[in-house]
């Protein structure tokens, strides 16, 4: 082997620093799933009678920071998305999080706007591995039609996502299915700054990524999600040298972007 083929291999070959971590990221990943999934049941336990899918998608706004996680607001959000009423919205504002009140308003106008022209499954806490993939799938072509035409603005890759995490979360019988991987994991800034970690500290899982290629905000939904596959490639190298899968290291890098690890 020549010198330029030796120091080319040595650049891209794992090393026991990059399994290591890998198997510390994806347990820690594993902790905070077992946390949103508990959180994600008491919530559908609470709401016995509304749609998980509905109950999902205001949880991840607690989870990325747009709204604070009281019971007020689960009950305020589920009323505005069934029925659209802007009274409800206008009060929203009590439970807006660190991105202020407009965005959490925004963010759920859209979602409304969006979910009135998706099928969603009969019971999504019930579908199968196979079913939750098509129904994403048919759902991200609509979220970029609608787009394009302007219907829907404020849902990029990111908050698209999110919901599908939370139910995978709380779907342990799961967890093992040889499909899982292909279910998009959302980004977020701690799940950014997760991955820039990984650069700056030159892990080999981050040899193709360029930091610039980042951004801590989130893009249109249609261009966000090429951002969302680099990382979802990544993670599944890391899932797979630690025998795990990118729904926990998904949730790994958000503790490794928080400085939690």
């Amino acid at each position: 082997m020549n010198k330029c083929a030796n120091k080319a291999l040595q650049k891209n070959a794992i090393s026991e620093r990059d399994i290591a971590f890998a198997e510390r990221l994806a347990a820690k990943g594993k902790a905070l799933d077992f946390q949103i999934g508990k959180a994600a049941k008491q919530y559908i336990k609470a709401f016995p009678k509304e749609d998980p899918f509905l109950i999902a998608i205001i949880q991840s706004l607690t989870w990325t920071g747009h709204a604070i996680d009281k019971e007020d607001y689960f009950k305020n959000a589920l009323n505005f998305l069934k029925t659209g009423s802007q009274e409800i919205l206008s009060n929203m504002g009590v439970s807006s999080g660190r991105y202020g009140e407009e965005k959490l308003k925004s963010t759920l106008y859209n979602w409304r706007e969006l979910l009135a022209n998706l099928k969603l499954p009969p019971d999504i806490s019930k579908s199968s591995m196979e079913e939750i993939i098509l129904f994403q799938n048919t759902s991200y072509k609509i979220a970029c039609m609608e787009r394009r035409k302007e219907r829907v603005m404020g849902i990029g890759a990111w908050l698209f996502c999110a919901p599908l995490k939370i139910i995978l979360s709380f779907r342990e019988e799961l967890w093992h299915n040889d499909r899982i991987d292909e279910v998009w994991m959302p980004l977020g800034l701690e799940v950014v700054r997760g991955v820039k970690r990984l650069i700056r500290q030159k892990y080999s899982y981050s040899r193709s990524i360029e930091e610039g290629y980042l951004s801590e905000t989130e893009g249109d939904i249609v261009e966000g999600l090429a951002t969302i596959q680099i990382v979802q490639s990544l993670s599944k190298e890391i899932a797979k040298d630690s025998k795990s899968i990118v729904l926990h290291v998904n949730s790994g890098l958000w503790e490794f972007g928080a400085g939690n690890l």
